[in-house]
């Protein structure tokens, strides 16, 4: 997954007018009409065109914020498996293959 943030350069709790900001900004920076020979440019601005779109509407940025998430959520559930895929405890549950029992726990009982 793409981090939208990262392709318009702000940080992730930014307001709708720093993205509209870094968005100018990047695409000025970018426009093929600056970089003619440049056939890398035309993939950047689509990139930074998808990251404005995403995150300049609410309803979108809500959902790929929730897709974020539920990558990290995963990377850490995978970390777990790899862990622990030996220990008796996490073994009886990989037998069966449903560890939903640990996403729940993790929701519960939030990194601090």
């Amino acid at each position: 997954m793409k981090n939208y943030y990262a392709i318009l350069g702000i940080k992730g709790g930014a307001s709708l007018q720093e993205i509209k900001k870094a968005y100018k900004a990047s695409v000025k920076e970018w426009h093929p009409d600056f970089h003619p020979d440049d056939p890398e440019c035309l993939e950047k601005i689509k990139d930074i065109n998808e990251a404005y779109e995403v995150l300049s509407h609410s309803k979108k940025r809500r959902a790929y914020h929730q897709q974020v998430k539920e990558q990290e959520i995963n990377y850490y559930r995978q970390m777990a498996y790899a862990a622990h895929e030996d220990h008796p405890f996490f073994a009886y549950f990989l037998r069966f293959g449903d560890m939903s029992w640990m996403e729940e726990w993790t929701e519960k009982n939030p990194k601090k």
